[in-house]
C-alpha cells in the first residue's frame, strides 16, 4: 500500500491521500508501538479501592502517544524515524512530505561552522555531538555527567546565529546557572522565571514559565529533560515548540520510575549521541568514581512494619544512629580537608543529620517561615536563622563550586546543574533507590579537577529493613549499570570490587 507521511511543524499524520481517515490496517500496525506504560504511586488513603477495600499502592495506566484528528492518525514528529521503519518494513512504500509553514528567519538554520571553530576549544567528542545535533532535526542526547551539555548549548548559539533559541530546564537555580554560563559566548542571553523576564536571541525559560514563551522559536534545547516528562510539562513543551527543532539533554533517558521518559522520543525523536560514563573516564573527561559502602546493620529497625512516607521518616531521616554513624565516618575518614557533599532527601533529614555535622553548610529550598518556627521549636534550627533565599543559596553553590565551602549538606536543589569541579566525597544519605539519582548525585563529583584522581561515593547497605535494603541494592545495581567501583560488604569483611 502506498502511504503517505505528512509533517507540519512538530506534527505528523499518516493517511493514503492527505485527505481520508487512516486505513485500519496502518492503525493496528503503527499504534501498537505508540503508547506506554504510565505507573502512579499512590499513598495514605488513596491507596485503598473505597468499595472493595483492596489496598493497591501502584496505579498502572497504558497511555497513547497518538491522537486521530478528522479519522488520520497523528503524532509528534520524534516518531518519524519510527513510523517510517514500520511501514517499510511491513512493505507498504511510503512518501513523505513536509508541509510546516516557512520560518520567518529563512536562514536561521544555516551553520557558522568558522565562528564555531574560532571561538570554540572542544573536548573530546564536543564536535561530535554538535555536529550530529547539526545532522538531525531533533534527538537526543544521552551524555555522562559532567561531559559539558551547558557548554554545547552555547556551541549551538553560536552555530546558528541567526535562529531563536529556548533553553528550558525544570530548576531556577539551574536556569540562571546556564546564563551565567552562556554569557560567556552569547551576549544577551535571557531569562525568564524566578521573577526575571528578560528576552533575547537566546533565552532559558523555567519549565513552569513556559506559558511566557511565544513559540517563535527555531531550537529548543531542553536541559536533563527527563525532568520535563510529567504530564503537564511534557504537553506545554508540544503546545508551545510547535515549529522549532528540539533536542533533549539528559544522562538518563529512561530514568523514570513513572515510565514517562517514553515521551522524550515523541517530543525529541530517538538518541543521535551517546556518551557513557565508562567513555567519559576512557577520554579523561570524566573523573573515575568509586563507591564506598558502609555497613549499617543495626540491632533496631526504627522503620518497622512501616512503609512510604513513614518508613523513610523513622527508619531514615529520625533515625539517629545512622546519622551518627554517617557523621562518624566523615570525621574519621576525611580529615585532610576534602570537598564533601550529604545528599538528603529532605529538609527535615537535613537538619538531623546537621546536629552531628555542626561545621557543614545547610543548603536547601522551599522552606516557608512557618515551617522555619517549626523547625526552631524542635530545636533543629537556631533562632536566628537567617532564611535560605535564592541568593544565599546562590552564594553556598559559588562556595562550593571556588572551593571556600568544604562541607555541605543539601536536598536535591543540587542533584543536577551544578559545576562542582573540586568536590571529591558525595555522600548519599537519601536512601532512594532511583536510576536518575544513582546517575545525577555520583555525577556531581565527577568533574575533572587538577590532582583530583578519583572521586568517591559514600552509601549505606541499610540491612537492618528488609525494604531499606532493598533499596540499597537497587542503587548498587545502578552504580553497577554505570560502571563505578563499589566495595559492597560481604560477611564482617568488604570485597575489593563489586
Amino acid at each position: 500500500m502506498d502511504v503517505l507521511v505528512r509533517r507540519y511543524g512538530t506534527l505528523v499524520d499518516v493517511t493514503v491521500d492527505g485527505v481520508n481517515p487512516t486505513p485500519r490496517i496502518i492503525i493496528d500496525l503503527l499504534t501498537q508501538h505508540l503508547w506506554y506504560v504510565h505507573f502512579v504511586r499512590r499513598h495514605g488513603a488513596r491507596q485503598y479501592d473505597q468499595i472493595s477495600g483492596r489496598r493497591d499502592s501502584v496505579n498502572i495506566t497504558n497511555r497513547n502517544m497518538y491522537s486521530f484528528e478528522d479519522g488520520r492518525l497523528t503524532t509528534m514528529y520524534g516518531f518519524l524515524p519510527k513510523i517510517r521503519r514500520i511501514l517499510s518494513a511491513a512493505g507498504h512504500r511510503v512518501f513523505y512530505v513536509d508541509v510546516s509553514p516557512v520560518r520567518p528567519r529563512p536562514d536561521c538554520y544555516v551553520p557558522d561552522w568558522d565562528t564555531v571553530r574560532r571561538r570554540i576549544t572542544f573536548r573530546p567528542r564536543q564536535e561530535e555531538c554538535l555536529q550530529a545535533m547539526c545532522d538531525n532535526e531533533c534527538g537526543i542526547i544521552n551524555a555522562a555527567p559532567a561531559f559539558g551539555k551547558t557548554f554545547l548549548f552555547a556551541a549551538q548559539a553560536l552555530l546558528y546565529p541567526r535562529a531563536k533559541i529556548a533553553v528550558v530546564t525544570a530548576s531556577v537555580d539551574v536556569a540562571k546557572r546556564i546564563v551565567n554560563a552562556m554569557t560567556a559566548f552569547i551576549p544577551n542571553v535571557g531569562l525568564v522565571g524566578g521573577g526575571s523576564h528578560t528576552y533575547g536571541r537566546v533565552t532559558v525559560y523555567t519549565a513552569h514559565s513556559l506559558h511566557c514563551c511565544d513559540g517563535d522559536i527555531d531550537f529548543l534545547l531542553a536541559d536533563e529533560a527527563h525532568q520535563l516528562m510529567t504530564g503537564k510539562l511534557s504537553a506545554r513543551l508540544g503546545q508551545v515548540f510547535r515549529h522549532s527543532r528540539n533536542y533533549a539533554a539528559t544522562a538518563c533517558p529512561g530514568g523514570r520510575m513513572d515510565g514517562a521518559g517514553a515521551l522524550l522520543e515523541m517530543l525529541f525523536g530517538e538518541e543521535i549521541f551517546r556518551l557513557t560514563y565508562s567513555d567519559g573516564v576512557a577520554l579523561e573527561l570524566i573523573t573515575p568514581i568509586r563507591v564506598r559502602w558502609l555497613r549499617a546493620d543495626f540491632q533496631q529497625d526504627p522503620g518497622v512494619g512501616r512503609q512510604g512516607v513513614p518508613l523513610m521518616r523513622w527508619g531514615i531521616w529520625r533515625h539517629d544512629a545512622r546519622n551518627r554513624m554517617i557523621a562518624e565516618d566523615f570525621h574519621t575518614m576525611y580529615t585532610d580537608g576534602q570537598q564533601v557533599l550529604f545528599a538528603t532527601a529532605t529538609i527535615e533529614h537535613a537538619l538531623r543529620l546537621w546536629q552531628y555535622i555542626p561545621e557543614a553548610e545547610l543548603c536547601f529550598a522551599g522552606i516557608t517561615g512557618k515551617e522555619i518556627a517549626r523547625y526552631q521549636r524542635m530545636e533543629l534550627l537556631p533562632g536566628d536563622f537567617v532564611e535560605m533565599s535564592a541568593g544565599r543559596r546562590d552564594s553556598i553553590r559559588a562556595g562550593i563550586e571556588n572551593g571556600s565551602v568544604r562541607c555541605a549538606i543539601v536536598t536535591d536543589v543540587f542533584s543536577t546543574g551544578v559545576d562542582f569541579a573540586g568536590l571529591q566525597v558525595v555522600y548519599r544519605c537519601d536512601a532512594r533507590g532511583s536510576a536518575i539519582l544513582d546517575t545525577q548525585w555520583p555525577g556531581r563529583a565527577s568533574r575533572r579537577f587538577d590532582g583530583k584522581l578519583y572521586a568517591e561515593v559514600v552509601d549505606l547497605t541499610d540491612d537492618f529493613n528488609p525494604s531499606l535494603k532493598g533499596k540499597a541494592r537497587t542503587r548498587r545495581r545502578h552504580y553497577r549499570e554505570q560502571g563505578f567501583a563499589q566495595d559492597w560488604p560481604t560477611g564482617r569483611r568488604q570485597n575489593s570490587c563489586v
